[in-house]
């Protein structure tokens, strides 16, 4: 995992806008208590605080030429992204958002609700629990023009922890790339955890594994599942043996149908428990399950390891398995396994307590 959902939902944010590059710049600055921000910090101090001028490793420094600052103390101290994505933004999470928009539909064209979601999301996560956001104007040379087409988004931890969110058109700057399909599993299990918590500490989590297989290419569908079955099992789960004895926590073959039923219903849980989360007494969410983020990060982790054991995210499976599917978030876990050509691809879902 990436452990940071904010870099993730950078990261994610990039990958279905190929029009920008973003990224997300750490540095230092004095704490809430040290230093007042009422007093508008120099540009000097910003560069010093937003990690200046270095932004995106393939080069394409910035400085810092102007500066506005925002107070954004929420009272929702906690799941302010989330209700962010689903359109119940704070209002320092919306006054970000309006920040981030303009520059995004000028590179990438008008948001779709997958995009506008995964938006409001980063915008709300970036604020959240901090109290200063500065607006930083920056030109390409120290002392140049002003760039009307990025933003840059600087926030303060009441410790001096910063963060700096920035977003360019990808033409103007050298294009970075990363196309491990591991780190990107990584980042969207990451932000699918930020939505389902099994209680106040625990949230659920996705580990993803690859393994390969020695079934006979030439193997009717029988066959390639005696000849699985009869091979170590994926992790620390076991095969059911005959159908009759196919219990809770064993591995039952899935074909057709099935499989996609029991998909189907995870999400639907993974959905209802995760709009639990965001919405408050008296809110409604949507009568369409596909507004809500969980539907587009599910469907894009079974497309990713999918493709991975096919080489297509379509790609037509040997075999598939699944033990406590459909995911009922009861704390019994879950698994499933896909069998590809030559590939394995293994999901272990974590919703204990």
């Amino acid at each position: 995992m990436t452990g940071n959902p904010l870099s993730a939902g950078v990261y994610l944010l990039e990958r279905w806008l190929p029009g920008i590059q973003a990224v997300i710049v750490r540095g230092e600055a004095p704490g809430e208590l040290d230093e007042d921000w009422a007093a508008l910090p120099s540009v000097e101090r910003v560069a010093r605080y937003g990690g200046f001028p270095g932004t995106f490793p393939g080069g394409g420094d910035r400085h810092p030429v102007a500066v506005e600052r925002f107070e954004i103390k929420d009272e929702e101290m906690m799941f302010g992204a989330q209700r962010a994505a689903v359109g119940f933004p704070e209002a320092g999470a919306e006054r970000a958002l309006a920040f981030l928009t303009p520059v995004l539909e000028a590179a990438a064209g008008p948001l779709d609700r997958r995009e506008r979601a995964l938006a409001a999301f980063v915008a709300g996560m970036l604020v959240e629990g901090n109290g200063d956001l500065l607006r930083i104007a920056v030109a390409a040379e120290p002392g140049g023009s002003p760039l009307d087409d990025e933003v840059h988004l600087l926030v303060r931890g009441w410790r001096g922890h910063t963060a700096r969110l920035a977003v360019v058109p990808a033409a103007s700057v050298p294009p970075e790339g990363c196309d491990d399909p591991e780190f990107h599993i990584a980042c969207v299990t990451t932000l699918l955890s930020e939505f389902l918590y099994m209680n106040n500490n625990n949230q659920v989590t996705f580990e993803v594994t690859f393994g390969s297989h020695a079934l006979p290419a030439s193997a009717d569908s029988e066959t390639a599942d005696a000849a699985f079955r009869a091979g170590p099992p994926p992790g620390e789960w076991e095969f059911a043996r005959i159908p009759e004895e196919e219990a809770d926590g064993l591995l039952r073959r899935l074909t057709g149908d099935d499989l996609e039923a029991v998909l189907a219903d995870s999400e639907s849980a993974m959905i209802q428990d995760a709009w639990g989360l965001a919405v408050h007494w008296g809110e409604s969410p949507p009568e369409d399950p596909g507004d809500h983020l969980v539907h587009w990060l599910f469907g894009e982790l079974l497309d990713t390891v999918r493709a991975e054991v096919t080489g297509d995210p379509g790609g037509a499976l040997r075999l598939a398995y699944g033990a406590g599917l459909p995911l009922e978030l009861a704390g019994d876990g879950a698994c499933l396994v896909l069998v590809g050509p030559k590939r394995t691809g293994v999901i272990e879902i974590d919703d204990g307590y």
